[in-house]
């Protein structure tokens, strides 16, 4: 699989990893079930806020809009 991807070895996948990043610990706690994993996550997640919420400028003008089906 590697040779088709065009890798020699598994870490050259990781590359582009931070040095150190490998090996570290993160203290994280031990013993929790999947659900209260999912919860941790969600409500980590849950302080995103999604640019379409707010205004932003990034993109130089381009952003969603409506188009109607009749303009090609």
């Amino acid at each position: 699989m590697l040779e088709r991807i065009g890798v020699s070895d598994v870490k050259d996948l990781f590359i582009d990893a931070p040095e150190g990043l490998f090996g570290k610990n993160f203290d994280l706690p031990d013993n929790k079930s999947e659900q209260e994993v999912i919860s941790y996550l969600s409500n980590i997640a849950k302080k995103n806020q999604p640019a379409n919420d707010s205004a932003f400028f990034l993109g130089a003008g381009c952003y969603r809009h409506f188009i109607p089906a009749t303009v090609d």
